[in-house]
């Protein structure tokens, strides 16, 4: 009898745990119903099943427990193709049934998707988010002012579903993080035509001197030393891969070679007005030996490695013209180590737009290093005011060079003194008296008028006395040259000869 009754005890307490265990691992079967109609009724109102589901195909045909809710395997028809409001597209209209898995917790419906690809509560396409295989890696400096690292992303698109998604940048210490996301429809598969994306990620300028940064780009690791921000000063630089000059306008940036061609420190002087520079002898043996194609080889002049402005390498033997600024590879020595940046291929009149190389950063840099001579009073970026009787420009010769002085316009007689005296100056009562010498450098100033200011070239008008200086335009070449430079400039322009 006392083991009969253990038995019975026994499967008593068996059948109590099991029915207990039973309640704690499903939601009550009651509540069923209840998350049914639930599921149902989000079903009609989500906009798929508005636009065109047909009623009576809407059926139930699975229901499973999950966790303390339950998940629903619901079937309907629609009478055209595609997801949500679809207003305003063109549809075929073919009946196309769907299948969709709706899960609901406490008479809420916390997911809903269909087709596997659907996402019903946020009304898109239902993706995952995966990393991006990365292809390549570059860290250049941006032109900034103060510079920026930068960093060009090239990443892969598995097939013509999936896109790209987001960038995410962490940073600690040393270290930069770059997460790069692709997304693609769950459940829909396409031809797998792989195909690239390209992105651009701005750093900043936080980067000290004589430190090494490692970059992780998902599974791509390079690193960047932190002295490409700053210190070098003034330099010209090819470019890394020998881009020609033709393409460099269709590109959104250019990484410069590892060395300059150019340094600082080869410059012995660099003068402000013509831009020649006079350069070391190792220096110039260095740029006579480079070579240089009949299309130009490109550079870009710098400032703590940060791009200023571009150019081109050009050999006097092309007969392409460049509309650029050029430095002309020497194929003799007419003056001792000198080269100069020059405006457009074969001479100045096919050069278009504003004149880059009075670029302030440019100009202080050189000063700071004490290489700038002949420099002009005032930024040469700076605009000079508007004159109410227009400028009045004289030009003449003197030691084989030739000089050119614009001036403030007024009635009043002005001495051979004041227009060749080296003296500059640009007064808070906007008056303008400024000298400079070289065909260049008066294009410079030209640059810095007003557009349609009045402008009139004198030999001798104005003039209150004699002197040896012998007030003159320059050859018809020169003078042409700077005629036409003032006319892009859109400058009411005179040439009056006496």
């Amino acid at each position: 009898m006392k083991f009969v009754f253990r038995i019975i005890i026994i499967s008593v307490l068996s059948a109590i745990l099991t029915i207990t265990g039973l309640s704690c691992t499903q939601p009550p079967v009651e509540s069923q119903k209840g998350s049914q109609r639930v599921a149902e009724e989000f079903l009609k109102k989500e906009a798929t099943f508005q636009f065109d589901g047909i009623p009576e195909t809407l059926k139930v045909i699975s229901t499973t427990a999950v966790g303390d809710g339950w998940k629903f395997t619901i079937q309907f028809d629609s009478r055209h193709a595609g997801y949500g409001n679809r207003s305003g597209q063109v549809l075929a209209e073919i009946i196309t049934p769907h299948t969709s898995e709706v899960t609901v917790q406490a008479e809420v419906v916390t997911t809903a998707i269909m087709d596997g690809q659907w996402d019903m509560i946020n009304q898109r396409i239902y993706v995952e988010i995966n990393l991006a295989p990365i292809h390549e890696v570059k860290v250049y400096i941006m032109k900034s002012n103060p510079p920026q690292i930068g960093v060009y992303i090239k990443g892969g698109l598995r097939d013509g579903f999936t896109t790209f998604h987001d960038i995410e940048i962490a940073r600690e210490s040393s270290t930069v993080n770059i997460k790069v996301t692709t997304q693609h429809p769950r459940g829909v598969s396409c031809p797998a035509i792989y195909t690239y994306f390209e992105k651009d990620v701005n750093l900043g300028c936080d980067f000290a001197l004589s430190t090494t940064y490692t970059l992780n780009v998902n599974d791509y690791r390079t690193t960047f030393d932190g002295t490409l921000m700053k210190g070098e000063g003034f330099a010209i630089y090819l470019t890394k891969e020998d881009i020609p000059p033709e393409k460099m306008e269709m590109l959104s940036h250019v990484d410069i070679a590892d060395r300059p061609v150019i340094s600082t420190e080869d410059i012995i002087a660099y003068d402000a007005q013509t831009h020649q520079i006079k350069l070391t002898d190792e220096a110039f043996e260095r740029i006579s030996q480079l070579e240089v194609p009949v299309r130009g080889k490109s550079f870009l002049v710098c400032v703590d490695k940060a791009p200023i402005y571009w150019g081109a390498f050009w050999t006097p033997i092309s007969s392409m013209s460049f509309d650029g600024v050029t430095i002309w590879k020497p194929l003799i020595a007419i003056e001792p180590n000198m080269i100069k940046l020059e405006l457009g291929y074969p001479s100045s009149t096919f050069y278009t737009g504003e004149d880059p190389r009075n670029n302030t950063e440019v100009m202080k840099s050189l000063d700071q290093a004490g290489k700038l001579i002949n420099k002009l009073p005032s930024p040469a970026t700076d605009k000079l005011p508007h004159s109410f009787k227009g400028y009045e420009l004289y030009s003449w010769e003197e030691d084989g060079q030739w000089h050119f002085t614009l001036i403030t316009g007024t009635n009043r007689t002005k001495t051979m003194e004041e227009i060749t005296s080296e003296e500059d100056l640009i007064s808070e009562t906007r008056w303008v008296k400024i000298h400079v010498a070289g065909e260049d450098a008066i294009k410079g100033v030209l640059n810095r008028l007003p557009q349609g200011e009045s402008v009139f070239w004198c030999d001798e008008l104005h003039i209150g006395q004699t002197s040896d200086t012998n007030l003159q335009l320059p050859p018809q070449q020169i003078a042409d040259a700077i005629e036409e430079y003032a006319k892009q400039c859109s400058l009411d322009f005179t040439i009056t000869i006496h």
